[in-house]
């Protein structure tokens, strides 16, 4: 069954509102004690994390976002957000920085994938792992600086070189450093994105139309 998302612009990915002021916090920063126990450094650690994932899903449906909703939604104190954070859009980059990484962990390292089986196995695999990647994240990247998203995009380039040497090897000298850099851009999230637009959202149609792509640069003559 085909899968659409709905919640991202047609240009690069627009954030969801949110208050733009600095919260007065209820309390400065504790000072922690070397009689702190552990049950309560492991109880802040969950807090956070139930903080972050508020977040998240507060920014998928594109929900309002204030310190009190994501408090709720988290089901912990206001005072415990502001204290953890202090401003709203420091726990919004909190949250979408360690969302982005998760997605990115789940990447095969290079070493993963086989750069030696057949090129279509190879394509449906890197295009498949790359709309889903975007799928996962796309409503959550304009929260970030654009160059902090392709910095952490730059990390995953080695994998889909490596997996496409051979096919670049293939290629006249003249033209495969161009090839290395646009291949690269192909499975960048920008591009992605661009290409969803095209498609409706439709990932099975944004899946087929990056392979399609990848293909006709790796086997023009194919």
């Amino acid at each position: 069954m085909c899968r659409r998302i709905d919640n991202v612009s047609d240009g690069w990915l627009n954030g969801t509102a949110m208050e733009n002021t600095v919260i007065d916090k209820a309390e400065g920063p504790q000072r922690e004690s070397g009689s702190e126990t552990d049950g309560r450094v492991l109880r802040r650690s969950r807090n956070m994390a139930a903080v972050r994932g508020a977040i998240v899903e507060l920014l998928a449906e594109r929900a309002h976002l204030s310190i009190p909703i994501v408090a709720r939604r988290a089901g912990v104190a206001s005072r415990s957000v502001y204290r953890y954070y202090g401003v709203l859009e420091e726990a919004v980059r909190d949250a979408v920085t360690t969302r982005l990484e998760e997605e990115i962990q789940r990447v095969p390292e290079p070493s993963q994938i086989n750069p030696h089986q057949d090129i279509d196995v190879k394509l449906d695999r890197v295009s498949r792992e790359r709309v889903l990647m975007w799928f996962e994240v796309a409503p959550l990247l304009g929260h970030l600086p654009e160059n902090v998203v392709e910095a952490a995009m730059l990390r995953l380039d080695s994998a889909v070189l490596t997996a496409f040497g051979p096919e670049l090897d293939a290629l006249d000298e003249s033209v495969r450093a161009s090839a290395e850099s646009a291949l690269a851009v192909l499975v960048r999230m920008r591009t992605i994105n661009t290409l969803a637009g095209r498609c409706n959202r439709d990932l099975t149609e944004t899946t087929a139309a990056l392979r399609f792509a990848m293909e006709r640069l790796l086997a023009p003559t194919g």
